[in-house]
């Protein structure tokens, strides 16, 4: 079966009240908390990610072929970026988990405003230096290393700074 990207469908988690929940459990289920918030430990709580969710990310639960097969979550809007961060779901649907997370991140990248303007310019992670799995997986996203921030993560941890551009 061939990859389709027309079958990558985003839909905004925020207007759902049981799918943030469904998502986490996804989430707990792929064995992913710690992946996906390694650094905040609080995000492995339903209650709390529920909440956090709800105030400071704006979540989207990711289908493919109408399968739940992810989530991305982008939060700290400024000046037209965005940072993302994405889990996926252990469904038939991994096998593309790429190239769906690419059309994912491009359906995003292109999102524009009631004025036609486009609300993102660039939509960028922060990933551990020595987290070399996502930071390979993440390119083969389409994401591109721009730089790196010294120290983020505790004394001589670094983040690696990728990002997606239109």
């Amino acid at each position: 079966m061939k990859f389709k990207k027309e079958k990558v469908v985003l839909r905004d988690a925020g207007n759902s009240i049981q799918l943030p929940g469904a998502i986490f459990n996804e989430i707990k289920r792929a064995g992913q908390l710690r992946a996906c918030f390694p650094y905040d430990r609080k995000m492995h709580n339903i209650d709390f990610f529920l909440e956090a969710m709800e105030k400071y990310y704006h979540l989207y639960a990711v289908y493919y072929s109408n399968v739940l097969c992810g989530a991305v979550w982008i939060t700290g809007w400024e000046h037209r970026s965005a940072r993302i961060a994405f889990a996926a779901f252990k469904t038939n649907a991994r096998f593309y988990f790429y190239e769906i997370m690419n059309e994912a991140a491009t359906q995003l990248i292109n999102v524009k405003d009631p004025s036609g303007r486009y609300c993102y310019d660039s939509l960028y992670g922060l990933i551990a230096e020595n987290n070399k799995r996502i930071i390979r997986a993440s390119r083969l996203c389409g994401f591109k290393n721009t730089g790196f921030i010294p120290n983020l993560y505790g004394e001589r941890k670094n983040a690696v700074i990728l990002s997606f551009t239109r």
